[in-house]
């Protein structure tokens, strides 16, 4: 690509920009909503197909095998609204999953559709086309600690969250699935 190019790219806002990003939570069984979603990092998922080398004739022919979906993690600071608590609604999503409690849980209360997607620079209430990705059936696997410390007086608490799903779909990628 030619310097020019490179240019004109950038003065049309022709680059993403990883800090211009939305994600959308599906609130149904998490009780978390965006408005008091304060994502400080996050990624676009990653997938995988995996390998079968099946040997033939001294040599291994690669054929694809299954498609995997990677654990989808997130940096989220800490706010607390009111009577509303952030790091609360996470960890009440993975008790309705299943309780501390008593050895029971609710298969209703795990799966939700989030999206996360890169935001155009030229507009930035708007996403790039193709890179919103619906992830299905999410559920927290994994909430991180808040690390506390005293001395730590010019920054805002925040938690890691591991979020699995079982597949995700690109905006308009035919996914296959009907």
């Amino acid at each position: 690509m030619a310097l020019n190019r490179i240019l004109e790219a950038a003065q049309s806002g022709g680059f993403a920009k990883p800090s211009l990003y939305k994600v959308e939570t599906g609130g149904e069984n998490s009780n978390i909503s965006v408005d008091q979603f304060l994502i400080k990092s996050a990624s676009l998922p990653a997938a995988t197909i995996g390998t079968i080398e099946v040997p033939y004739r001294g040599r291994k022919v690669r054929i694809p095998g299954s498609r995997t979906f990677e654990p989808w993690s997130i940096t989220v600071t800490y706010a607390v609204r009111s009577d509303n608590d952030l790091r609360r609604n996470f960890q009440d999503w993975i008790d309705k999953i299943q309780s501390p409690l008593a050895n029971d849980d609710d298969a209703s209360a795990w799966g939700e559709n989030w999206t996360i997607s890169l935001l155009d620079p030229a507009d930035n209430t708007k996403a790039i086309a193709g890179s919103t990705f619906t992830l299905i059936g999410c559920y927290p696997s994994e909430i991180g600690t808040v690390s506390l410390d005293t001395e730590t007086t010019d920054t805002l608490a925040e938690f890691t969250a591991t979020i699995y799903y079982s597949y995700h779909t690109v905006d308009g990628v035919d996914s296959g699935l009907a």
